[in-house]
């Protein structure tokens, strides 16, 4: 399977995601990430002292060969560092892709808790389309009203757990895999998150929907979960092939 390039800034920010979930990672692959985090800040930084009264004649040169050094230095090593920071990405986004299933069996106790919550709210009656008058009308109020406040709170969790998911695929290569750039905030998300949540690769996005709609809608009848990547990789294709069959018998 080939990969897009690991970007060391999508690198950065999925394992920043991944820490805020306290996600436990093997210790090399935190200690790459924090060099990685570092790397840039390695290069030779060109600072003039904070005063030259007082230096003899001997210490102003060395002033002046040090600051034309590290300048020299900095200019030269600017594209060093971006390849090392390169190689060294790929090499965490290979890491954590080799170690995305244990990831999600980390994550995926505190999705299916969340998801829970608003499955329990659509087997109540909640839609997305219900409003604060539908729920003040409705026979059973308090268990609607309930329900309701639960789901911003159930969405947020959700989508951090998501979006990491997401980030697992288009930083570091875990199927469902996308051959657009993870520079292109729509693209590579809906290609991602279609088949990750899902085995009947319900959409992702409804024009228009808030997040608690989303995983309303998402979370009613079989609630979504965080498949598997194998689980993702079979539905993704599965669903482009019955994408493929379907032009083809227009």
């Amino acid at each position: 399977m080939t990969h897009l390039p690991a970007h060391p800034g999508e690198v950065r920010d999925l394992l920043a995601r991944l820490a805020a979930l306290e996600v436990d990672l093997p210790e090399e692959l935190t200690a790459a990430g924090s060099q990685l985090q570092r790397i840039h800040h390695l290069a030779p930084r060109t600072v003039l002292p904070s005063t030259l009264i007082g230096l003899d004649d001997d210490a102003v040169v060395a002033v002046v060969r040090d600051l034309a050094v590290a300048t020299a230095m900095k200019t030269l090593s600017s594209g060093v560092v971006n390849d090392v920071a390169g190689v060294l990405a790929a090499d965490i986004a290979d890491g954590i892709r080799d170690q995305a299933d244990e990831i999600l069996d980390q994550l995926r106790p505190r999705f299916d808790n969340e998801a829970a919550k608003a499955h329990a709210a659509a087997e109540l009656g909640l839609q997305p389309s219900t409003t604060a008058m539908d729920i003040l009308r409705s026979d059973n109020v308090e268990a609607l009203r309930d329900a309701w406040a639960a789901l911003p709170s159930a969405a947020r969790t959700l989508d951090a757990l998501a979006e990491a998911r997401m980030k697992l695929s288009t930083a570091a290569g875990a199927a469902p895999t996308t051959t657009r750039s993870s520079l292109n905030a729509i693209a590579p998300v809906r290609d991602v998150a279609n088949y990750a949540f899902h085995a009947s690769a319900r959409p992702w996005t409804v024009k228009g929907e808030d997040a608690w709609q989303r995983w309303l809608r998402l979370c009613t009848g079989t609630p979504a979960r965080l498949l598997t990547i194998e689980e993702s990789a079979q539905t993704a294709s599965a669903a482009k092939n019955a994408e493929i069959a379907k032009r083809v018998a227009r």
